[in-house]
């Protein structure tokens, strides 16, 4: 859902579109699973991003290093990744929150 909500913003910018690409894996995803039906109908009903064509990915050595940053949501992620991998890009996003799409 992340990814989704990043890329459809980073869409909007003309300035941002040709500079970011951006992907999500799951320490602990099976490859190649779809997006949740219930994360896909939210997504697309309260924010109108459609994220249907999304496919898991494990995070590995390789993605890591073709990363100029890494997001993690948790300290638990954060601790699991370093002890997996060398990495010194890694940032912490302590209260990710998306407000609700408000219909007046």
């Amino acid at each position: 859902m992340a990814e989704g909500v990043f890329n459809s913003e980073v869409e909007k910018s003309e300035k941002l579109r040709d500079s970011f690409i951006s992907s999500s894996a799951g320490l602990y995803a099976y490859d190649g699973e779809g997006a949740h039906p219930k994360a896909i109908q939210m997504l697309k009903s309260e924010w109108g991003i459609d994220i249907s064509s999304h496919q898991s990915q494990t995070v590995s050595k390789e993605l890591l290093n073709e990363s100029d940053i890494i997001l993690v949501m948790t300290r638990g992620h954060k601790k699991e990744l370093i002890s997996r991998f060398d990495i010194d890009n890694l940032w912490q996003v302590l209260s990710p929150s998306y407000p609700k799409k408000q219909t007046i």
